[in-house]
């Protein structure tokens, strides 16, 4: 059985060399989107949010904008924006508890870059 023949709609047939690069970038990909997800979900989220974002830029330049793993990385950034937020919001209440520190981000422009990367999903 031959293997399934790729079309891009803009330019036609996908060549077979052009397809097992884009597939092994795929892969790269996911494995850092999964990575960046494991982190966000053991509260890092600072550090998680700067390096969604480049991802989703090089998603975009690599695979194209639309690509479904650039919308998924976008959706993880849209969460982990919000989740952020939250936790600030709950930080400024606990901001006497010794050994806090307190982000220069402030939870309403966190909220708005969700906002961001949630239309950019869409």
């Amino acid at each position: 059985e031959d293997p399934p023949i790729w079309y891009c709609n803009s330019c036609g047939r996908v060549p077979d060399a052009y397809l097992g690069k884009s597939l092994a970038h795929e892969a790269q990909y996911l494995r850092r989107l999964n990575q960046l997800r494991a982190m966000a979900r053991g509260g890092e989220l600072e550090e998680v949010r700067p390096q969604l974002e480049g991802l989703a830029s090089e998603i975009a330049r690599g695979l194209g904008p639309t690509h479904f793993l650039n919308v998924q990385v976008l959706d993880v950034l849209a969460c982990t924006c919000a989740s952020h937020a939250r936790e600030m919001m709950h930080g400024e209440q606990m901001a006497s508890t010794p050994g806090f520190q307190h982000s220069l981000e402030r939870p309403w422009k966190l909220r708005q870059q969700a906002a961001s990367a949630g239309v950019r999903a869409a």
